[in-house]
C-alpha cells in the first residue's frame, strides 16, 4: 500500500482508484440507462439524487412487454436457482470417493441445512431475487452480502449505476467501487461519531439530522497478501469515505477501514466475452432494439386511433371560434340556410390496412422480445415430462436444445454467484464459530456447490440420459446375450444415477456399507442353510433308529449293509 501510495494522500489514491473503475464503466452507461428507460427506469442509479424518489422515471415505456417478460424470467430463475422452498442447492468436494464417504456427506448435508436456515432468516432471497432480475435486464447485477449478528447475514442488491467493478487476471470479479448516501444520523450509527469529519459532528450536534452525506466505498485485492500466513493479513481490503467534504476537512484519512477473507460482493454476469468487464448479451441486451420499435409502433397505433376517434376536420367559419361543438355527444344548431358543403367532415380518413399492418409489426416485435427472454425455452423445461405427448426421442431431442441454450446461462451463475456466496457465507460461519468441526478426510479440502434445481437437473440430465439409456440397452440385451450384464458394475450404475439425480447421500450406501450387508445377508443364508440340512440329517437319524432289524425291510438291509461295511 505505501508502494501504491507514493507521496499521495489515503483521500486522493482513494479518489484516482475509483476514477479509474468509473472510466472502465463509461462505454456501457449509456445501454444501461436506454435498458433503464425502456424496461425498469427504477434500477438504475446514476446519480446519488435517484434515491428515494417515486416519480415517474420514464415516459418511454407504452407496451411494456419487455417489462413483463423480464418479470416472468426473473421469476422463474430465481425460484428455479435460489428457491426458498426446496434444497436447491448441495456442498460438495468436486471428489466422488469423498463425496461417497459417509461421515463426509452427512457433515455436508447438515453444514448446507444450517446455511439454508440462515437464508431463510435474513433478507438473502429477497435481494438475490433483484440481483437476478439486474443481470437478465443488463447483463450485470451486484450482491454485497454482510456479517448480521442477528441473522448471520445480510444482503444489498447493488442498483445498476451505483458500482464499477475490476477484474482479475482471470476476469474474476476482485474490486467493486461505489457510492451511497447516507443522512447524518446514519453515518453516525455506521461509523461512529469519532471517525467522522468535523462538519458532520457539527451538524448531529445541532441535531440536523437529516443532512445528507455521500459516500464512496472501495473493496480492493490487498498486494501484500500472502497465502502462506492466512492469519496475518486479509486478502481483500475496503475503504469507506465522504466526498461530501474535501480531504483537509478528512484530515487526509478515511471513514473506516477493514478487510474480508473472502470478497464479499457477488457480481453474476451473463456473457463475457475475453477482456470485457461487465455481461452483454442477455436478455434485455438481446432485445432493445426490439424493445425500442416496439414502443414506436405502440406510438403510432395511438396516433392512428385518435385520428380515427377525433379526426382533423374541416368546416364552417365558426368551427374555431367554439361555436361547433366537436365534443362526444355535442349539439350544433345550423340555420336553415346551411348547406351541407358548409358542414363539419374529415380532412382525410385513416386507411384500415394501415392500423392492421402496424398490429401485425407489434406482434412480430413482441413474439421477437418474448423469444429474447427465453419464454418459449424455460417454461417447457419446467414442465412435468409425463405431461408430454411426445415420444422418448421426442422428449430427449427437446431437452439437449433446451440444455444447450440455458447451459452457459446456469453456469455462468454458478461460476459467478452460487460457488462465491456459499464460501462467503461459510467463511462468516467459521468465524463466528457455527460450523461443526469436519471429519477428517475433508481436512483442507475446497467445498463447492453444487446446483439441485430443476433447471440444473436439466443440464445435468444431459450426463443422466445416456446412463439410463445405456442401462436400459443392456437390459434389452441379456434375453439374448445374458453374459452382456457382467459388463456393468450395477452397483456403481446406480449410485451413479442417484448422484446425478440428485438423490440424498444418506439414501445411497457407501460401497463398504453394501459390501458388508451382502457379507452378512451370504452368511446369513449359510446358517439357515446348515440349520436346514442338520435338521434333515436329524429326522433321518430318528427314522433309521426305530427300524426293526429283525424284519426283512429296506431299512434293515441298508443298516446291515452299513454295518457291514
Amino acid at each position: 500500500m505505501a508502494k501504491a501510495l507514493s507521496g499521495k494522500s489515503k483521500f486522493q489514491w482513494l479518489e484516482e482508484r475509483r476514477a479509474a473503475r468509473l472510466y472502465d464503466r463509461g462505454s456501457y452507461e449509456s445501454t444501461w440507462r436506454t435498458l433503464g428507460d425502456i424496461i425498469d427506469p427504477f434500477r438504475v442509479r446514476f446519480s446519488l439524487t435517484d434515491n428515494n424518489r417515486g416519480d415517474r422515471r420514464s415516459t418511454r415505456i407504452i407496451r411494456n412487454v419487455a417489462g413483463q417478460a423480464q418479470r416472468r424470467l426473473r421469476a422463474i430463475m430465481a425460484s428455479e436457482l435460489l428457491s426458498p422452498v426446496s434444497d436447491w442447492y448441495e456442498l460438495t468436494t468436486g471428489d466422488p470417493k469423498i463425496d461417497a464417504d459417509k461421515q463426509a456427506a452427512i457433515w455436508l448435508r447438515e453444514e448446507r441445512d444450517a446455511q439454508l436456515s440462515d437464508d431463510d432468516r435474513s433478507n438473502f432471497y429477497t435481494e438475490a431475487d433483484l440481483t437476478v432480475g439486474d443481470g437478465i435486464k443488463f447483463g450485470t447485477g451486484a450482491l454485497f452480502v454482510e456479517e448480521s449478528l442477528e441473522t448471520v447475514i445480510h444482503c444489498k442488491a447493488l442498483p445498476i449505476g451505483s458500482y464499477a467493478i475490476g477484474v482479475s487476471e482471470n476476469d474474476q470479479v476482485n474490486e467493486v467501487s461505489r457510492d451511497f448516501r447516507l443522512n447524518t444520523a446514519q453515518m453516525v450509527e455506521k461509523f461512529t461519531y469519532e471517525k467522522l469529519p468535523r462538519v458532520i459532528r457539527r451538524d448531529y450536534d445541532l441535531k440536523q439530522y437529516n443532512s445528507f452525506w455521500d459516500v464512496a466505498h472501495l473493496v480492493y485485492p490487498n498486494e501484500d497478501w500472502n497465502p502462506q500466513y492466512l492469519l496475518a493479513s486479509k486478502r481483500f481490503l475496503e475503504c469507506y469515505w465522504c466526498r461530501s467534504v474535501s480531504d483537509v476537512e478528512q484530515k487526509g484519512g478515511v471513514l473506516r477501514e477493514g478487510g474480508y477473507d473472502e470478497f464479499p460482493i457477488m457480481v453474476p454476469r451473463w456473457e463475457v466475452a475475453p477482456g470485457d468487464l461487465y455481461g452483454t448479451n442477455c436478455p434485455g441486451i438481446t432485445a432493445m432494439d426490439d424493445i425500442l420499435e416496439l414502443q414506436k409502433l405502440a406510438e403510432e397505433r395511438l396516433r392512428l386511433l385518435a385520428y380515427m376517434s377525433r379526426p382533423a376536420v374541416s368546416g364552417p367559419p365558426g368551427i374555431r371560434d367554439g361555436g361547433i361543438d366537436l365534443m362526444p355527444g355535442g349539439v350544433t344548431e345550423e340555420p336553415a340556410s346551411t348547406v351541407a358543403s358548409a358542414r363539419t367532415q374529415p380532412i382525410f380518413e385513416v386507411q384500415a390496412q394501415a392500423l392492421v399492418a402496424i398490429l401485425d409489426a407489434m406482434k412480430d416485435c413482441t413474439a421477437s422480445i418474448r423469444e429474447a427472454f427465453y419464454a418459449d425455452v424455460v417454461s417447457p423445461m419446467l414442465d412435468d415430462l409425463r405431461a408430454q405427448k411426445d415420444t422418448a426421442a421426442a422428449v430427449y431431442a427437446k431437452q439437449d436444445e433446451r440444455n444447450s441454450l440455458m447451459g452457459s446461462v446456469v453456469t455462468r451463475y454458478s461460476d459467478d454467484f452460487h460457488d462465491p456466496y456459499v464460501r462467503r457465507h461459510f467463511g462468516i460461519r467459521w468465524r463466528r464459530g457455527l460450523v461443526k468441526p469436519p471429519p477428517p478426510i475433508l481436512q483442507g479440502k475446497s467445498i463447492h456447490v453444487r446446483l439441485l434445481s430443476k433447471m440444473a437437473s436439466a443440464q445435468r440430465s444431459v450426463g443422466l440420459s445416456p446412463v439410463i439409456r445405456f442401462g436400459a440397452q443392456m437390459l434389452e440385451m441379456a434375453p439374448a446375450v445374458p453374459g452382456v450384464l457382467d459388463n456393468v458394475d450395477w452397483d456403481e450404475y446406480a449410485r451413479t444415477a442417484g448422484r446425478l439425480q440428485g438423490v440424498p447421500p444418506k439414501i445411497i450406501r457407501s460401497p463398504e456399507e453394501t459390501a458388508a450387508l451382502r457379507q452378512a445377508r451370504a452368511k446369513e443364508i449359510a446358517r439357515q442353510q446348515a440349520v436346514q440340512q442338520a435338521m434333515q440329517a436329524a429326522d433321518t437319524a430318528s427314522k433309521l433308529s426305530n427300524v426293526d432289524m429283525n424284519q426283512d425291510t429296506a431299512g434293515s438291509r441298508m443298516l446291515a449293509s452299513a454295518g457291514g461295511a
